[in-house]
């Protein structure tokens, strides 16, 4: 199982995903991210959770905040590699809201 961000509605807007992490690297660091963090919106990736236009600030600054606490706590290849998909996490999910109506599904 991987952990990604894509589209539910690829009708209305370009095909979009975005990986985040493999199955292992997502619970190795990521979940211990999200708990310790205690993000708004971002803890409920573990669960899965539907994203809409709206959601969007929220989002980016979840994502802010586990790349703090990604900073202070990792070290070496997890830290460069959480730092890449938080940053393309940052970058690409603002360009899947083209329609009112998209929404992205992390998970």
């Amino acid at each position: 199982m991987s952990v990604a961000a894509f589209t539910l509605n690829p009708d209305n807007i370009e095909t979009f995903y975005v990986p985040i992490a493999s199955e292992i690297f997502f619970n190795t660091y990521w979940i211990p991210a999200l708990r310790e963090t205690q993000t708004v919106l971002l803890s409920d990736i573990i669960y899965g959770i539907d994203l809409c236009k709206n959601d969007l600030n929220l989002i980016i600054k979840d994502l802010g905040v586990v790349k703090d606490w990604a900073i202070k706590n990792l070290e070496k290849d997890p830290l460069e590699h959480m730092l890449a998909r938080i940053n393309l996490l940052e970058l690409k999910l603002p360009l899947a809201f083209t329609d009112v109506d998209s929404i992205v599904f992390i998970g």
